[in-house]
């Protein structure tokens, strides 16, 4: 089936991964699906938060956004000890480019990051699940993204120990900061040694386990 949006012919997949990833929150967009197809799972308020690591991992934290407007996007990461403590990260004004660009930049280059700084057990929390199952090889990659997964995947294929799960948007608030962050910096990428002003109170939030009270699904 094709399917035209925007002047644009769209295959089913491919719009169903860029409608996803736009949504950019998996949660609202698995809610619409359970109700097509009758799931009835009672839904109840959690507390989501940032997740730290065992004291022998780090936490690399990755997130794209993207203005409707313009079209154009940024991705951020950063890296973190056991205690929540920043240990360093990078943003990309990208330009014209999908959602799901978008996070697998923000992807691509926070494993790059942790590779060259040296860290070789790395848990990443992302809050794309579509990314997230490209990524793990369990849905097809839409050709437009096949170049930046294939580097993903080569990364992974190092001599280091790298997880990638899923979290909710709100156990990534830092990593969402830093993506649209970085629509405020000039195109291409920037380094960030020291985690900008503007994140600061959400790394300590995060640090104590402060976290978002929300309704989800209940999987029990």
């Amino acid at each position: 089936m094709t399917v035209v949006f925007e002047n644009k012919h769209l295959s089913a997949a491919n719009l169903l991964h860029d409608v996803v990833a736009y949504a950019g929150f998996y949660d609202q967009a698995a809610l619409q699906f359970n109700m097509v197809m009758g799931d009835t799972r009672r839904r109840v308020e959690r507390n989501i938060y940032w997740v730290r690591p065992p004291p022998t991992h780090v936490v690399l934290n990755s997130d794209g956004a993207r203005k409707v407007d313009s079209m154009r996007a940024g991705s951020g990461c950063l890296i973190r000890n056991h205690e929540g403590r920043w240990q360093t990260g990078c943003c990309r004004n990208i330009g014209a480019c999908t959602p799901l660009q978008a996070e697998l930049w923000g992807l691509l280059d926070g494993l790059e990051l942790a590779w060259a700084g040296g860290f070789r057990d790395v848990i990443v929390q992302a809050d794309c699940l579509v990314a997230v199952r490209i990524i793990q090889n369990l849905d097809e990659t839409p050709n437009a993204q096949l170049c930046i997964v294939r580097r993903i995947q080569r990364l992974l294929e190092q001599a280091w120990r790298v997880t990638i799960t899923h979290v909710y948007r709100d156990g990534n608030r830092c990593a969402d900061f830093l993506a649209s962050f970085a629509l405020s910096l000039e195109d291409g990428y920037h380094p960030l040694q020291e985690p900008p002003a503007g994140v600061v109170g959400l790394l300590e939030e995060d640090a104590v386990g402060i976290g978002v009270v929300r309704r989800c699904c209940n999987n029990t």
